[in-house]
C-alpha cells in the first residue's frame, strides 16, 4: 500500500509559557492545546478565537490476479484498485465576553475513511470453447461510518442584589449609591455533548 500524507493545516505557531505575566491585576489563562487558532476580536477583556484543525491522508492499493482453468470455465484476469482518504476535523470559535457570556462550541468530525474502488474482470474464452470474451468493470465509493460529536461548554452572567437588608432601612434601592446589581460574575461552566 502506497501512502500520502497531506496535513491542511496552515503554519500558524503559538505560544505557551509555564507563568504567565499579570496584566492589570490578572493572570491570563493557559490553554494548552495543539490546535491552531486564529485571533478574530480582542480588546482588553473580551476575545473571540477560533481553533480550527483538518486532517488527511490519501493512499492507494492495488492487486492482480490471473486465474486459469483447464475445464470448461473461462480464464478470468483480475485488477482491483482502490483509493482510500483518511480525513479528521476540528472546530472551535471561542467567544469570551467575561461581562455578558462565555460560548466555547466544538464541532469534531472523528476519523473517518472514504474512497473509490474499481475491479476489472476479464474473462476469455479460448476458440475451442464456446461462447465470447466478456469485460466487466465495476466501481463503487466506500464510506465508513462518520462519528460527529457537537461539544457545547456555555458561562452565563450571575448578578445579584440584597432587595432587603433591614426592614426599616431602604437604602439599597433609593440612595446615591444603590445599584442595579450589587455584584455579578461568570457562572460555573455547563458542558452539553451531543453525538
Amino acid at each position: 500500500m502506497v501512502c500520502v500524507a497531506v496535513v491542511a493545516m496552515p503554519v500558524l505557531g503559538r505560544k505557551t509559557y509555564a507563568v504567565k505575566e499579570e496584566f492589570r491585576g490578572r493572570v491570563p489563562a493557559l490553554r494548552a492545546t495543539a490546535y491552531p487558532q486564529q485571533q478574530i476580536y480582542k480588546n482588553t477583556d473580551d476575545k473571540v478565537i477560533i481553533y480550527y484543525q483538518g486532517k488527511s491522508s490519501i493512499g492507494w492499493a492495488w492487486s492482480q490476479t490471473m486465474t486459469e482453468l483447464i475445464t470448461s470455465l473461462p480464464d478470468v484476469y483480475h485488477l482491483r484498485l482502490n483509493i482510500q482518504a483518511k480525513n479528521s476535523f476540528y472546530l472551535s470559535p471561542i467567544i469570551d465576553f467575561p461581562r455578558a457570556i462565555y460560548l466555547e462550541p466544538i464541532f469534531e468530525l472523528k476519523e473517518f475513511t472514504f474512497g473509490y474502488k474499481i475491479d476489472l474482470a476479464y474473462f476469455w474464452i479460448y476458440p475451442t470453447r464456446s461462447g465470447k470474451d466478456l469485460l466487466c468493470i465495476s466501481s463503487m465509493f466506500d464510506v465508513s461510518l462518520i462519528k460527529a460529536v457537537s461539544t457545547l461548554v456555555i458561562r452565563l452572567q450571575e448578578c445579584y442584589k440584597t432587595l432587603i437588608n433591614c426592614i426599616y432601612n431602604l437604602d439599597n434601592w433609593n440612595s446615591d449609591t444603590a445599584l442595579y446589581f450589587e455584584k455579578c460574575s461568570q457562572s460555573s461552566k455547563t458542558t452539553i455533548t451531543t453525538y
